[in-house]
């Protein structure tokens, strides 16, 4: 035999003789703090497929070729290796907040910390590890070239 779902009827609750209506307004957008290092992570890497596959194509530019790869390549991992240090950072200042414990204490410095690393850091962390990994990447390529033409 199923079991029969009883639905009980409330009352309306009414302030100053009109029905109270409680409404929810939900946020039109969703705001990830990591969806800015997948906007950066995709941007990279379409910048440096086009520019690799450009050097690779066209003869005047296949000169670059070997600095284009080394720099997608330690792009790549620089963005990776600086979100990993911010996760690794987030770690302790999230641990032990949860939906039961109910809202973190506001006002303390390792709270104010955490809300600039949890809202900005993920922007900055991956811009500024892609910059570094480009960066390395280039200046290999450069010692690459000037080791090859002083032979």
């Amino acid at each position: 035999m199923r079991a029969k779902i009883i639905v009980r009827a409330q009352r309306a609750i009414r302030v100053r003789g009109r029905p109270l209506k409680l409404t929810v307004r939900r946020p039109r957008r969703l705001w990830l703090p990591f969806g800015s290092t997948l906007l950066v992570f995709s941007l990279f890497n379409f910048a440096c497929a086009i520019g690799t596959l450009a050097a690779l194509i066209f003869p005047g530019t296949r000169m670059m070729l070997p600095a284009a790869w080394r720099i997608w390549l330690w792009g790549s991992i620089g963005l990776a290796a600086a979100n990993a240090l911010l996760v690794a950072a987030l770690v302790p200042l999230l641990n032990g907040i949860g939906i039961a414990h109910g809202s973190p204490p506001s006002g303390d410095l390792k709270g104010s910390i955490g809300n600039g690393l949890v809202m900005f850091g993920p922007l900055v962390a991956s811009v500024g590890g892609t910059a570094w990994g480009s960066m390395r990447g280039y200046r290999l390529a450069v010692r690459r070239a000037n080791v090859s033409t002083a032979v």
